[in-house]
């Protein structure tokens, strides 16, 4: 088995342990926690070597995504949403999202980047999607395994509710604000590979910018 195979293994074994280790612990709110900092760790770790282990793992996520996605969808009932909710939700989400980005703007204000590009920071960390959908049902879950009364889980379901609504508000959203302000806001230099070579530029955007542009 080659070296990649098994930083894979580990590391997919790991996230799986963090997991559902951390439920049998009954810290189930932890296992999500615990993923994300294994993978951060490994990709500090492992550094420039990580781009193997990067794209098997790419390759997983593209076929459990779905999975994610559909499962924390069906737990929604469009029909049972009260209005209060959705409307404070939407509310709630409002401010905070924008509050984020201005702390997002300051939080770049010195980091050797243009005015274009300290605007276009906000917006490409403007959608929420996965984390909502990896730990949105955790309140409802936990409730209903402990056997709560009916406020209880009434408000783990207004938690999943508020977790949903950011995904199908902020998705969206973002991914247009990023298509069109990209080519607007980033300075695009050309070169043999034909990809986006400016330095000021961070990795995040630049990829981003690659994709969405074609370039």
């Amino acid at each position: 088995v080659s070296l990649v195979g098994l930083r894979s293994l580990l590391l997919f074994a790991s996230g799986l342990l963090g997991l559902f280790g951390s439920a049998a612990l009954e810290l189930s709110g932890s296992g999500a926690l615990a993923v994300l900092t294994i993978a951060f760790v490994a990709a500090y770790k492992w550094k420039a070597t990580k781009v193997p282990v990067q794209e098997v793992m790419s390759l997983l996520w593209t076929f459990f995504q779905p999975y994610l996605f559909s499962l924390i969808g069906a737990e929604i009932l469009i029909g049972n949403l009260d209005a209060s909710t959705i409307g404070l939700g939407i509310g709630m989400l409002a401010i905070s999202l924008s509050v984020r980005m201005l702390v997002s703007f300051l939080s770049v204000f010195r980091a050797g980047l243009n005015l274009k590009e300290k605007c276009f920071i906000p917006l490409a960390w403007l959608p929420k999607a996965t984390v909502q959908a990896a730990i949105g049902s955790i309140a409802l879950d936990t409730a209903r395994e402990k056997g709560s009364s009916e406020e209880v889980i009434e408000l783990g379901k207004q938690i999943l509710t508020i977790a949903v609504l950011s995904i199908i508000i902020t998705a969206p959203l973002g991914a247009a604000a990023i298509a069109l302000s990209g080519p607007r806001l980033l300075n695009k230099t050309t070169s043999t590979s034909h990809k986006l070579v400016n330095q000021d530029v961070p990795s995040e955007c630049a990829s981003m910018l690659n994709k969405d542009t074609g370039v």
